[in-house]
């Protein structure tokens, strides 16, 4: 009886420590949308208008819209000034009456906050038939303009001679080429939308418990196994996309070009040698100019696949193609390799990297598979430095792992941040007395450094020999040389490309963010800004903004909260190289060639999987789940 009485004691302490896990999930669930909806939601504006200019009757109605005449909204706060960058326009259409306009805002923004907008209607004298402005943003009742409802919420500008109000319209007479209405919408005009509230709750209810349920189901022994099966959708998306589409990026013409030149080379060329002049770009600067490996094993791929009669762009694309299908295949038994593809998941603009042929995608496969080597106990690189080395693999062991790293040397200058990672990582372990013989795994670490360095040094040698020791005043020559006017450094500064050179152009740092919205464009650039396509609709970006925001709160507190030394180092190790490569990103934009590229941040997403792994035991792992 007693047993008996234990069990259903056991049972209602495992269904009390399900409904407050299930509690929790649904809590987070709901903040997101909460935080979204009345945060970070894009506010449109309809306007339902047409316009009569004062013309001849002889003219028709069509000729009276010209290509150059728009229906322009700005909006401002109530202490700024009206912009143009602050602004949207519509091109004016003959039959068309509704216009819809997104406030561009580029974080956080709520009809809360007290606005004004000013519409600018027509081009030219005549009269506006106003029929109805509507104000909206999820999570809020709709302002309504019209002749009935806040009619006091408008106000004439500019070149506006008379304004009547009927049942149905408003009714304006422009008696200028500019003619202006004002509207200021204050924290009073604003209502919540208790309704749609209500549905929001219920709606998280019902389907966040569904999906509690579903999530539940991942079975341990099979942790993050939906990875493996996103990496297979991705990469059929990315191969079809790769195999069908003539240009992707502008730059890939180059990026081609380089490795082109080794489907017949093997040792890389003179600095501006006539053979190469097709590689170099505008700028006067050619790929093969650098010590980037992926040029070199591309260019072999692409000579074998000449055999197969493929196109020549997809010949080189199919190099990422098959970097990602090596991921994907890992990740389906190696539990690691899941974990650090996992944060693939969350980026378009990742895909989009692996669609063109470039470099970028050989330098994220190089740190996700030396990541595996260091976080996983059983890889090669671990084994070597904590166990007893046989006679058989005292060489070769070491030497594989030494010329892997050194692909860290021979890849984009972005993802050198890795080195210092994986440096602070190792300082880390031997503080921590991590490694089981600490004096040998220092030894072990040397003969690596030292096979990697043999390695870029027979590299580095090559170069020396084909020209010489000054090689930098060699490429610079060559940019003087090969450039376009707009992009030479022998230009007068004036003349040359405006996003060049800001800090020599005496540009304050600050005006980057103010002026040229670096932070802003960036985050853009990191999750879905294409060449073909500009980019989605702004709610998309705010959305993923808000999901980012979370899992960063998230994985902090995850941390902090266990008060465990080495996962705080390890964390504050990734949070440091983070923000120092966000530092040189910026920097760069600052001092050389303004390019707020996400994909220059992409070692982050690595970094972020590696804690992961590291740290794996402090999360839920349904909200680890929901989030990805």
């Amino acid at each position: 009886m007693k047993n008996k009485k234990d069990i259903f004691k056991r049972l209602r302490e495992t269904d009390a420590i399900v409904l407050r896990e299930m509690a929790f999930f649904l809590t987070i669930i709901l903040s997101i949308s909460l935080l979204y909806c009345y945060l970070f939601a894009p506010i449109t504006v309809e306007v339902t208008i047409r316009s009569t200019p004062e013309q001849p009757q002889d003219i028709q109605k069509e000729e009276l819209v010209s290509d150059q005449e728009f229906v322009q909204l700005f909006y401002a706060r109530l202490n700024q000034p009206y912009l143009q960058k602050h602004s949207e326009m519509i091109k004016i259409k003959a039959g068309k009456s509704t216009y819809r306009f997104n406030l561009y805002r580029k974080f956080i923004d709520t009809l809360l906050m007290s606005r004004k907008l000013r519409l600018d209607p027509i081009p030219y004298p005549g009269q506006i038939d106003l029929t109805k402005i509507t104000i909206k943003q999820t999570g809020y009742i709709p302002i309504i303009i019209d002749g009935r409802n806040h009619f006091e919420l408008i106000r004439p500008k500019n070149d506006i001679r008379k304004m009547e109000r009927t049942p149905k319209k408003l009714i304006l007479h422009a008696s200028g080429r500019d003619p202006q209405l004002e509207m200021i919408i204050r924290p009073e005009n604003i209502n919540f939308d208790y309704l749609f509230l209500l549905k929001l709750i219920f709606s998280v209810l019902i389907m966040g418990s569904i999906l509690y349920f579903l999530l539940s189901k991942v079975l341990n022994e099979n942790e993050f196994i939906y990875v493996p099966y996103f990496l297979v959708f991705i990469l059929a998306l990315i191969f079809s996309t790769s195999s069908i589409t003539q240009l992707i990026h502008l730059d890939e013409v180059v990026h081609v070009g380089a490795a082109e030149y080794y489907q017949k080379h093997w040792i890389p060329p003179e600095i501006c040698s006539p053979e190469t002049r097709q590689t170099y770009s505008v700028a006067g600067v050619s790929r093969l100019d650098n010590f980037e490996a992926a040029y070199f094993f591309s260019g072999k791929l692409s000579k074998l696949l000449t055999f197969l009669k493929i196109k020549r762009f997809q010949r080189f694309r199919y190099f990422n193609i098959l970097l990602f299908l090596i991921l994907t295949v890992l990740s389906i038994k190696i539990i690691e390799f899941r974990i650090l593809t996992l944060p693939l998941l969350i980026s378009p603009q990742v895909w989009y990297m692996f669609t063109y042929f470039n470099s970028d995608g050989f330098a994220l496969f190089i740190i996700i598979v030396i990541s595996y080597q260091v976080i996983a106990e059983s890889s090669m690189t671990n084994i070597y430095l904590n166990s007893n080395e046989t006679s058989k693999n005292k060489l070769v062991r070491p030497l594989l792992v030494g010329i892997l790293f050194s692909f860290l040397l021979l890849t984009k200058l972005n993802y050198y941040i890795f080195i210092v990672f994986l440096f602070l990582v190792f300082l880390k372990k031997l503080i921590l007395k991590e490694y089981p013989f600490p004096k040998r795994a220092i030894k072990r670490v040397g003969v690596i450094i030292l096979i990697s360095a043999a390695v870029f040094g027979v590299r580095w040698g090559i170069d020396i020999g084909v020209n010489g020791i000054n090689r930098n005043a060699k490429r610079l020559e060559c940019r003087i040389k090969l450039a376009k006017p707009f992009y030479n450094p022998a230009t007068p500064l004036k003349m040359r490309f405006p996003l060049k050179n800001l800090k020599e152009r005496h540009v304050p740092l600050k005006q980057l963010f103010s002026k040229y919205n670096w932070g802003w464009k960036t985050f853009l650039h990191s999750f879905g800004v294409y060449y073909t396509q500009p980019r989605a609709k702004l709610g998309y970006y705010k959305f993923i903004m808000v999901v980012v925001l979370f899992s960063c709160v998230y994985l902090t507190t995850s941390i902090l909260r266990r008060f465990k030394l080495d996962q705080i180092l390890l964390l504050m190790i990734v949070v440091f190289c983070s923000t120092l490569l966000v530092v040189l990103s910026l920097w760069n934009s600052w001092t050389a060639n303004f390019q707020a590229q996400g994909r220059y941040l992409f070692p982050i997403l690595v970094m972020i999987g590696f804690l992961m792994s590291e740290t794996l035991s402090n999360y839920n792992k349904k909200i680890i789940n929901l989030i990805f």
